[in-house]
């Protein structure tokens, strides 16, 4: 499961923008991959697998049919997903709190709806990095204070990488009409 949330992790974390639906996708493989653990209880690691990959290809679908819709669910759930990741990184051992995750849901689906290349930007690279973070988890252990350091400097990558190609994409729109 490692390998898998690290693909899918990297790939949020760098093409989130561009291809949203992977975003989309990766978001719902992420949050189909903790509910079937944590609430669901699956132990099999084979239906986890499935479940998420299944998640992950309704997402993607979603986002390539419904486009803004899918987004600002996959905004909610990214959002809800990233704050209690967040959370636990500077100690909150609270579990799933459905609160706090319809909190983080709420602001990432309105960032989604209000800036939404810039939403998307920064919330696949959050999701992105909190996928990637938990696969190096599992295989190497990170000193408690190094995880946040790690964590940004993952995201920064990200953040940058996909804000360096909308700024592409912009001036090359500019230089077309102008």
């Amino acid at each position: 499961m490692a390998v898998l949330n690290l693909i899918v992790g990297i790939l949020s974390l760098i093409l989130g923008r561009r291809l949203f639906w992977i975003f989309v996708a990766g978001v719902g493989f992420f949050g189909a991959s903790i509910l079937a653990v944590t609430t669901l209880q699956f132990t099999s690691e084979w239906l986890i697998i499935l479940t998420s990959i299944a998640a992950g290809l309704a997402g993607a679908l979603l986002a390539v049919f419904i486009q803004h819709l899918a987004t600002v669910i996959a905004g909610f759930v990214g959002g809800g997903y990233v704050l209690l990741y967040l959370l636990a990184l500077f100690g909150y051992s609270g579990g799933t709190n459905w609160i706090l995750f319809a909190i983080g849901g709420v602001i990432g689906a309105a960032l989604v709806g209000f800036i939404f290349e810039w939403a998307l930007i920064l919330l696949s690279s959050l999701t992105g990095t909190a996928m990637i973070m938990i696969a190096i988890r599992t295989s190497i252990h990170i000193p408690s204070p190094g995880n946040l350091f790690v964590f940004a400097g993952i995201f920064l990558i990200g953040a940058t990488i996909q804000t360096a190609w909308l700024m592409q994409e912009r001036d090359r729109k500019r230089s077309m009409r102008g």
